[in-house]
């Protein structure tokens, strides 16, 4: 590796632990605390995920070309931006980066798609769906849960030698598997023909539902009895820290029942509850309840699916995305459950910067989720562009907290 690498690196590390001291983290795990055990102090502002990247000359100018200083520089300045913004999203005092699966080579599916031109549409190409027909779903291959210890430990070793002395350094090691996999189908047969399957072919799709489950379970008991999860293994979209799982430091060893569990069926939102529940909820239950809690949800509106969802036994968190009808949810969640609400980020951030129409449509938001005694928190996802102003997210913060206030 370059030496200017890594001292650039290795400066950048000390910047992150430089704003981790000065974040109020135990107060802030303590109101996330209070949020998952639905006895919430106040709602919780997150932003998840910075994904204009491009607009952050920073991160789209990186420093380093080395790949593996380059992930870590970007995962660093992605992390310092976010401490800028002031939500209560938090730093930990570590590192991470992945240990080498082998025979990924196709995907945790083991499916090699064809990419083929688009003649219209918002991509130049997509991937031509692979599972031409039900009667051979041998092109579905799963590899599994397999590790090249010996690449492994090499990139370890070099991490800790750049960084050891300054951020605690970790493999993780859990499975490419969890409870998201029937949104993969679109992937396997394309999202027109697997609506038609629902109802031209159901047992054939769900031979091949059967199939993905069994590998996503089999490759997950393997990495529980190997001891290849940890505590910084849980993941909800948003900060996990509670009374019922482990926090994700002190990093520990783990086990499923030690973590939280997040599913969702982005790509099923506009079918009925029950097709909902038939070609994905009943193969993501039996998963999820292998955890120590749940959260449920991303971009489908889940207005009419509450009902359905009150049936996995270790739910904690639903979401609560634009398209759904926030008060008619608030309405069947009431306490029961942690609200992940999810406003627009078109209306918030993303296209025109209006202070009081932001204002307006977080209070009125508010005021429903209040009204029916919600636990919640307050989750900007998926901002794909702030129109260059990195300004943006700060202030919008600072709005929503002040309408909190």
């Amino acid at each position: 590796m370059n030496k200017k690498e890594i001292s650039f690196t290795r400066d950048l590390a000390k910047r992150y632990m430089e704003a981790l001291s000065q974040q109020q983290s135990g107060k802030t795990k303590d109101l996330w605390r209070k949020l998952h055990n639905c006895k919430m102090d106040r709602p919780m502002i997150y932003v998840w995920a910075i994904l204009f990247t491009d607009e952050l000359e920073e991160i789209a100018q990186p420093f380093c070309q080395d790949p593996l200083l380059l992930e870590i520089e970007k995962r660093l300045q992605i992390d310092l931006y976010h401490f800028s913004i002031g939500d209560d999203y938090l730093l930990e005092p570590y590192i991470n980066t992945y240990a080498e699966h082998t025979s990924m080579e196709n995907g945790p599916w083991g499916v090699l798609r064809k990419i083929v031109e688009s003649k219209g549409g918002a991509y130049k190409a997509y991937a031509e769906a692979p599972v031409k027909s039900f009667d051979d779903l041998s092109i579905i291959n799963p590899p599994g849960h397999f590790i090249d210890e010996k690449k492994t430990a090499e990139k370890l070793s070099r991490l800790q030698d750049v960084l050891g002395d300054i951020l605690e350094v970790q493999i993780i090691r859990s499975p490419h598997y969890d409870g998201n996999f029937p949104s993969r189908m679109p992937d396997m047969r394309g999202l027109s023909q697997v609506m038609m399957d629902m109802v031209d072919n159901p047992e054939g799709l769900h031979r091949m539902l059967l199939k993905m489950q069994t590998a996503a379970i089999n490759a997950m008991d393997k990495a529980d009895a190997a001891g290849d999860y940890t505590s910084t293994d849980s993941f909800i979209q948003s900060c996990s820290y509670c009374d019922y799982a482990l926090d994700p430091y002190p990093i520990k060893k783990a086990n499923r029942k030690d973590l939280w569990c997040y599913a969702q069926a982005q790509e099923l939102t506009l079918v009925s509850p029950s097709m909902h529940k038939e070609f994905a909820l009943d193969y993501q239950k039996p998963i999820m309840e292998k955890f120590a809690a749940s959260a449920y949800g991303c971009c489908e509106d889940l207005t009419h699916k509450i009902d359905m969802l009150r049936k996995i036994k270790n739910l904690k968190q639903i979401s609560i995305a634009p398209a759904a009808n926030l008060e008619k949810c608030a309405e069947q969640i009431r306490s029961d459950y942690v609200i992940s609400w999810r406003p627009n980020p078109t209306d918030q951030v993303c296209v025109e910067f209006d202070p009081p129409r932001i204002r307006r449509l977080i209070r009125e938001g508010c005021d429903i989720l209040n009204k029916y005694g919600c636990h919640y928190e307050i989750n900007l996802k998926d901002v794909v562009s702030i129109q260059r102003e990195r300004g943006r997210m700060k202030e919008w913060v600072e709005i929503v907290r002040s309408i909190i206030a």
